[in-house]
């Protein structure tokens, strides 16, 4: 197995390489071993011994490395002002760099047979720089008081964010019931344009009925003056014929009995046509007069209607509706206890010695 930790093959610590390794701890990252030197099976006991020595050197080292490291893990660190997006970005560069580590780990144990020192050493030196900068942003992230800090400030993104949630959804129901009552109140204007235009119209309307029949009233009224006039001058054409008849006979001039027979006769049905021309437009004037008095009678009831509709609506609107007022007031027309209870309150009003009936 390769253990990026230990040196490569053949490689044996000096006192400097101890003395650093002591004031550098390596980070506390187990990695997976790595191939150790083995014996042949024909060594010599010296080779034996000088074998384990080695190994019991190397294995001091690397405990005592890894004592010297966990302590140096284990001391308490400062907080670290960390931002989320830096944690972010740390914690993608760790898990690349694992990766990276992954790939060198499977790159050594298939070439290790096949790698020269140098190539070895270039590539251990590889390994330690991506380590530091796994360790690097390890032992920010595992620094408990940044951790608190990252906690407190996700919980706090977290609550904005919830609260931006519940404003936003709040101001989407704002929004949806200002439309609603916006559309609402348009409907109600358009109705009330409506009904108002109904109103115009049908004063309107009424107004040219009205104006029409002043129209038929005037030439009805126009045409009786002409037939009265019509029969009061043939009445007086009548006179002035019996006149000058009168007179020519007091001068003892013959006067023609036949024509003045038919001129009588003549002037007589023209007055008879026009008294009864006369009598139709009376009786036309008085149904038109009939008409326009009811429409005029209508119109004020409509009119007064009106003006008590809104009255009443705005009695409601100022003092409440006044079912209860109404009962209360007609309580003792509809029920004698409570006529006697209203009445026996009237004279103590008026006289305190009052009695109960």
């Amino acid at each position: 197995m390769v253990n990026f930790n230990i040196p490569p093959p053949g490689f044996r610590p000096t006192s400097a390489t101890e003395a650093w390794h002591q004031h550098h701890p390596l980070p506390s990252i187990l990695l997976p071993p790595q191939e150790h030197t083995v014996l042949q099976e024909n060594a010599s006991c010296q080779e034996v011994h000088a074998h384990q020595r080695s190994d019991l050197l190397w294995l001091k080292d690397w405990l005592q490395r890894r004592k010297t490291t966990g302590s140096h893990s284990q001391q308490k660190h400062p907080a670290v002002p960390l931002k989320l997006f830096d944690a972010r970005c740390m914690l993608k560069l760790c898990l690349t760099k694992l990766e990276e580590l992954d790939s060198l780990q499977v790159d050594l144990k298939i070439n290790y047979h096949d790698l020269s020192p140098s190539c070895w050493r270039q590539k251990w030196d590889h390994i330690k720089k991506v380590q530091a900068e796994i360790s690097t942003s390890l032992d920010k992230l595992h620094n408990p008081a940044t951790l608190d800090a990252l906690k407190m400030t996700l919980q706090k993104r977290k609550r904005k964010r919830l609260r931006e949630r519940r404003q936003r959804a709040l101001r989407k129901e704002t929004l949806r019931e200002s439309y609603i009552r916006r559309q609402n109140l348009h409907q109600k204007i358009d109705t009330w344009l409506k009904n108002m235009q109904e109103v115009v119209e049908e004063a309107k309307r009424d107004k040219s009925l009205k104006h029409e029949a002043d129209q038929v009233l005037s030439d009805i009224t126009r045409k009786k003056s002409e037939a009265q006039r019509q029969i009061n001058m043939l009445a007086a054409l009548q006179k002035l014929r019996r006149v000058r008849a009168q007179m020519a006979t007091n001068r003892g001039e013959h006067v023609d009995a036949e024509g003045g027979l038919r001129f009588v006769r003549v002037t007589e049905h023209l007055v008879k046509l026009w008294e009864n021309q006369l009598k139709g437009y009376e009786v036309e004037e008085q149904d038109l007069r009939v008409m326009l008095d009811e429409a005029v009678v209508e119109r004020t009831k409509s009119e007064i209607s009106q003006d008590k509709q809104i009255l009443a609506e705005w009695e409601t609107l100022l003092f409440g509706k006044q079912e209860g007022c109404s009962s209360f007031y007609k309580a003792a027309e509809q029920d004698v206890d409570a006529f006697v209870a209203i009445r026996l309150e009237i004279d103590i009003f008026h006289s305190t010695t009052a009695t109960h009936i």
